[in-house]
């Protein structure tokens, strides 16, 4: 991970776990509708095997995803 294209070392910030959820996104025609995201689910397998990673144990989102 980077800020401001600095690398962060993760175990300077061992609370932190990082995850990754996916969604549905529907837009409206009308652009004086605002947009409805729903449907989340988490993708652990992106993140729980990477540093600072959380996994579906950590207790980040509900068990039924989001």
């Amino acid at each position: 991970m980077q800020v401001g294209g600095i690398p962060l070392d993760m175990s300077q910030l061992p609370a932190t776990k990082i995850f990754v959820m996916k969604g549905v996104g529907d837009h409206p025609d009308d652009d004086a509708q605002l947009s409805r995201y729903h449907s989340y689910t988490p993708m652990w397998n992106i993140t729980r095997t990477k540093v600072g990673g959380a996994g579906p144990g950590d207790g980040l989102v509900p068990a039924s995803g989001a």
